[in-house]
Order: C-alpha cells, then structure tokens, then sequence
C-alpha cells in the first residue's frame, strides 16, 4: 500500500509524475489509521504486507509518519498476531537528519533516495523550493545516512537531456556511497529516436562496468540486470500490467483508493481511476475489473509484436499519459521491452555476474 501522506513537496521537479501539487491535501491521522485497518483486512490470509509512505515528499509529514509506524505495528499484533506490516520510504533526501534516520534504523525502515546522478545533473530538474542544491544538500547527508543505513539505494531518473552522461552520473554515485541503483527514464517527457539510441548505449556500457566491478568484489546492485537482463525469454507471455490495482493500491489523502500513485498524480488528481475508498473498501467494481482481468485480448496493438511474450504491456499509467488507453503500450514503454530483449541476447558479452546475496537492499517498488 502507498500511502500518500501529502501532495505537498519542496521540490518542483519538473518531469514530476503528479500534477497539480496541493499544500492543503495532507492526510489527517485518523485516514492513515483507516487505511492501515482496510489494508489488514483486505490482504486477509497475507503473512505478510507492506507499506509505501510517499507524497509529494513524505517527510514533510514525519509527525505523522511516525505515529504511524508505531500504530501500525501495533495494530497488526491485534489483527492477526501472525501476520507482520513492513514499511520502506522514498524520499528526496533533503529533509533527512540524525533523529528521523535515529527512528528509521530503530524501526526497520529503509530509505531510498531520489538522486539522479551529479551536480549538473540533479539540479537541471530536481529544483528545490528557494533555489539552492538539491543535490549538495542530499550529497553533503550521505555519510550520515550510511552511517544509520550502510546499504544505501538510489532512484535514478533519467531525462532525455541528460542521457548522454547515464555512464558518468552511475559512477559518480557509486563514489558518493550509492549501492543500489533503479535507473528508468523519465515518463511524460518527448525522448527524440536519437537520444533513447544514446541512453541505450549508455545502459550497455554501464552493464559492462556493473559486472566488471561486481566481479571485483565490488557491494552494488543494478535492479535492470537482476530483474530485466537476467529474466526468463518469454517469461510475460500472456501477462498485463503490474501490481496496480492487484497487489498494490495507492491511498489519497482523503481516503480513496486508487491502482497506483502514478495513475492518480497523472489524472491531475481527479478520480478518473478510483477504486473506492478505505472505509467502504474496493466499490468501483468495472475498474477493480479491468485491471484483474486484463489480458492479451485487450492489447491489439500487442499481438503482431516480436516481443509480446517479453512485454507486460508497458507501464499502465505511463500508457494512459501518451494514449489515453490503459491498455494501449507507450512508445517508450514499447521501447524499453526492445532494449532489455536486446540487453539480454548479449548478456554473455558481460561474463559472469555473481547474484548479490539476499541481505540487499530490496525495495518494494520503483517511481519515476
């Protein structure tokens, strides 16, 4: 479950999948708790759930975050004292400081950042309300961070102007102390043919350095070569879509249910996608529907393409955004399915690759 504990930011990133940034939409505690009671409810016999705090920036409500922790730990015992309620957090780092990090490492919580690669690079899009660094004010914390969390994972989102130096911000980040990385470019953004070329060769010399450091010895972890490179040929044949809307379901800060927070920010807040809400549970049954029973039958466009048994669909709302259909593949969701079928063709050409153990940093979802 993401839930969304404010619309508000102080960032104005400008490829921000949410439109229509609001500093009244803040959710009250008594919503949060609602949502944390339908979420034990609905997952029923689950041993286990999770728990996506997010925004807007999510930490410009640590108050409520961290009652909410606690509440929800302890309301899970009552629930079922065998099933255990998780949280994990995204954050632009820039409100990040020794008592929250204190609470997160006590807590179980880790963090994963919103750092896009050097100076130049993060601040061209990440602009921070006030008009200073974003990306000093995240880089100067990284050592505090780490010293809470050793293993420190970042979202790289990448822009089509900034495709040419994906090679030199992965390394940059990687001095800084970043282990993990989830690299995905930027969604709602034009790519031209020449700079997508350029971001895939981009990607191919950075799977080279990946596998060349992890031989090394090196503690990192690439999400595209553990989850897309090394996947099974075929193995999406018959599949739509993601967890939305199945296994993941956003709240809004006035209690409705949405698939996921990327179909609510895009819908400029609207409830085009709306499932119902956390008190009387999921409602909106036709939408519920088209999510859980959508299948190759509804992607046309799909059942000519050579690579249909390696595609889910693209990503439904980046598929909404540019189509206005949630079955109808993005351009550049058609055109990352390409590239990852052409990544993995070659994957000898990057030798062995030791899979990272499981005391990783796994986190439970990737934003743009």
């Amino acid at each position: 479950m993401e839930l969304l504990l404010t619309l508000d930011c102080n960032h104005r990133c400008d490829y921000c999948f949410v439109h229509g940034k609001q500093r009244d939409r803040d959710m009250p505690l008594s919503i949060a708790e609602q949502a944390l009671h339908f979420l034990m409810a609905a997952s029923g016999n689950l041993s286990s759930v999770n728990v996506l705090p997010f925004g807007g920036e999510p930490l410009l409500r640590f108050d409520l975050l961290r009652e909410l922790v606690d509440y929800g730990r302890a309301m899970a015992q009552v629930h079922n004292p065998s099933k255990t309620i998780a949280f994990s957090l995204t954050t632009n780092g820039t409100l990040l400081d020794e008592e929250k990090m204190l609470f997160f490492r006590d807590r179980g919580i880790m963090v994963l950042l919103s750092l896009d690669g050097d100076r130049n690079t993060h601040d061209r899009h990440r602009h921070i309300i006030g008009n200073d660094s974003s990306y000093l004010c995240v880089a100067q914390k990284v050592p505090m961070i780490k010293h809470f969390q050793p293993w420190l994972g970042t979202r790289m989102t990448v822009h089509p102007d900034s495709a040419k130096d994906l090679l030199g911000n992965f390394e940059h980040l990687i001095t800084l102390g970043i282990n993990q990385f989830i690299i995905g470019p930027a969604t709602g953004t034009p790519w031209t043919d020449e700079q997508w070329a350029t971001y895939e060769q981009q990607l191919i010399r950075i799977m080279g350095r990946y596998a060349r450091l992890r031989r090394g010895g090196a503690q990192l972890r690439l999400e595209l070569f553990e989850r897309d490179v090394r996947g099974k040929p075929g193995g999406k044949r018959g599949i739509w879509g993601c967890g939305a809307g199945k296994g993941r379901i956003t709240v809004s800060p006035n209690g409705d249910l949405y698939p996921c927070s990327k179909l609510l920010g895009i819908d400029a807040l609207r409830d085009t996608h709306k499932l119902g809400d956390v008190w009387a549970g999921l409602t909106h049954y036709k939408m519920r529907g088209e999510f859980l029973a959508a299948g190759e039958d509804e992607r046309a466009k799909c059942r000519e393409c050579e690579v249909k048994d390696d595609c889910d669909g693209g990503c439904p709302a980046t598929n909404y955004e540019e189509t206005g259909s949630l079955f109808e593949p993005s351009w550049l969701d058609c055109k990352q399915t390409r590239l990852m079928v052409r990544l993995r063709s070659s994957l000898k050409e990057f030798g062995d690759v030791e899979r990272p153990g499981t005391e990783g940093f796994r986190h439970i979802r990737a934003v743009a």
